[in-house]
């Protein structure tokens, strides 16, 4: 099939005679390859390839015609290009990874925008030598020149604004001019009145009034812009869309200016220029390595010319040619086979075009993915607040815990002090019995003295012996209630001891519970361990007051905190073990 294309276009080129005028020649960077595509613009055919730096992406054709200059973005340098010979002349060296690239009207000097370095270099043309280096803002992309070669407007991607070259002493303005996020393509009217700005991350266009320094409008293109070329003699402006594979048609005439259309160009379109008359429309489309072909007025596909991988052609690529077609009819009869030869040949690429929208279709999805992300990350934001007050609930309950055990204590030093009380009466039972057996002894000795005496020692023995049995009831009475205060005593001591560890399972349940809520997961230990403590604590209140209701109430969350564990749904079953505990300590 290229073959019939190309002797095609050979017997179209037999059958002239003489064209009305010369077409001119396209200069296109391919970034991939490394080099510099020559299509003749008048049999739509690449004539010619030159080997240039890395990563070539700005160009601009000299006004003679006569020099090509390409910047290569990986080397640091710019390529001079002889067009008689299609070679390469020479390198410069600018600033860090250049960029957009632009000619001083008069053709004396050259402006280079350096990303890297965030500055302009400015290259006199007649010795291909450095002038200056200009400061301007972060990630400078673009360059344009006004008409009467006064000012140099620069995009400035990483700044989102424009900065201003005076050209008589190469001096910035204080105050840059107005842009959306992330400009990159730039361009001045013929009248030089307007400026128009490509803002790549904003998806639209900055119409500026350079007199008055503001923003006429602010339309809405395509994904990812990136050029903007105007037409010379009609009010158009055109602006590529990367990701969406189009390119947008603005009417500058319209109050305000307006879009009129959008036109599928290919894949990921880049670089967008006219010729001299605005017959032609020229857009390099990056991923289909194509040169595409438009007619100037009614944007209708004339050809799709192969390049290199991955055309770029940022700037002014389109030679000074008169730019009128050919006046034979059997040069147009001829085309018109070729370009059904080349369509036909190119259906499988069109399918191929068409995946690779739908992949950039699925690319604009990603940006509303990423809202739905934000909006589960504000939830996620608001479940984070409300685990900050359940820490804060656990805490009260802790400080609770902490005074219930002081309770204890006290009731400890009561019971002490009562068992005190009773060693006291015990202590003073024993010395009244002392004293009734020092008696009886007297009693016994008046006894053998005279029975008188030991009948009446009797009757006292008898009734010392009746005070005694009293004396020993009242210490059997003493010690039976020094017993129970010791088994108060020891009940007092085992739920202190019980407090404590409760106390202390608490602490680590709570502790456990902040460091799951700040970066671990509940797991079967952390729960169990939540359980015993609240199991505990339970207990304890059930058996001081079991017809209480709220204590009934804790052992029936209790209970479903149990079940929600068995069913392996710990952090549910830690909530409800935290709410039985905080039920008996209300």
């Amino acid at each position: 099939m290229m073959a019939r294309v190309v002797a095609l276009l050979t017997l179209s080129v037999a059958l002239v005679t003489t064209p009305a005028s010369a077409m001119p020649f396209a200069y296109v960077p391919n970034s991939f390859s490394h080099d510099v595509s020559v299509v003749d613009a008048a049999t739509n055919r690449e004539v010619s390839t030159i080997a240039v730096g890395n990563s070539p992406f700005g160009v601009a054709v000299g006004l003679d015609d006569t020099r090509v200059y390409v910047t290569n973005f990986g080397d640091n340098n710019i390529s001079v290009i002889d067009t008689a010979s299609n070679a390469e002349i020479m390198k410069v060296p600018v600033g860090q990874q250049p960029f957009g690239i632009a000619i001083h009207p008069a053709g004396t000097f050259l402006y280079v925008a350096n990303q890297g370095s965030h500055t302009v270099t400015v290259i006199d043309t007649r010795t291909n030598e450095l002038v200056t280096t200009v400061p301007v803002g972060t990630r400078p992309s673009g360059i344009a020149v006004h008409p009467n070669g006064s000012r140099v407007y620069v995009t400035n991607q990483g700044s989102n604004n424009v900065s201003v070259i005076d050209t008589a002493d190469n001096s910035v303005a204080a105050d840059p001019l107005p842009a959306g996020a992330g400009p990159v393509g730039v361009a001045v009217d013929a009248s030089g009145r307007r400026l128009y700005i490509v803002n790549s991350a904003g998806r639209s266009v900055s119409i500026i009034d350079l007199a008055t320094r503001r923003t006429v409008a602010t339309l809405g293109v395509g994904a990812s812009p990136v050029a903007v070329a105007l037409h010379p003699s009609a009010p158009r402006a055109f602006v590529t869309n990367g990701f969406s594979g189009t390119m947008s048609v603005i009417d500058t005439a319209a109050t305000p200016p307006a879009v009129l259309t959008t036109l599928s160009v290919g894949g990921s379109p880049f670089g967008i220029g006219l010729d001299a008359s605005g017959a032609r429309l020229f857009v390099t489309s990056e991923d289909s390595n194509q040169l595409w072909v438009l007619d100037g007025t009614t944007y209708a596909l004339i050809n799709k010319v192969p390049v290199g991988f991955g055309p770029s052609a940022l700037g002014l690529f389109i030679g000074p040619g008169a730019g009128e077609v050919c006046d034979t009819s059997e040069l147009e009869a001829a085309l018109a086979k070729a370009e059904a030869a080349r369509i036909a040949a190119e259906d499988e690429l069109a399918r191929t075009q068409a995946a690779l929208k739908v992949s950039e279709a699925a690319l604009l999805t990603s940006e509303e993915k990423r809202q739905d992300l934000e909006a589960a990350l504000k939830v996620a934001e608001a479940a984070l607040l409300t685990s900050e007050e359940k820490r804060k609930d656990l805490e009260a309950a802790l400080k609770a815990a902490e005074a219930a055990l002081l309770t204890s204590e006290e009731k400890r030093r009561e019971l002490e002090a009562a068992l005190a009380k009773a060693e006291a009466a015990r202590i003073a039972a024993e010395d009244e019995l002392a004293r009734t057996r020092a008696a009886l002894k007297l009693a016994e000795a008046a006894l053998v003295t005279s029975e008188e005496k030991r009948k009446e020692a009797e009757a006292a023995l008898l009734a010392a012996e009746d005070k005694l049995a009293k004396s020993e009831a009242d210490l059997k009475l003493a010690k039976a209630a020094l017993a129970a205060s010791e088994a108060a005593l020891a009940i007092s001591e085992a739920r202190r001891v019980a407090a404590e560890q409760a106390l202390a399972a608490a602490r680590t349940t709570i502790a456990s519970f902040v460091s799951s809520v700040f970066g671990a997961s509940i797991d079967l230990n952390m729960a169990a361990a939540v359980r015993a403590a609240a199991e505990a604590e339970v207990a304890a209140a059930q058996a001081a007051t079991p017809n209480d209701r709220r204590v009934q109430r804790a052992v029936q969350t209790l209970s479903e905190g149990v079940s929600a564990m068995n069913r392996n749904d710990y952090r549910k079953a830690v909530h409800l073990f935290a709410d039985a505990v905080a039920q008996v300590r209300r």
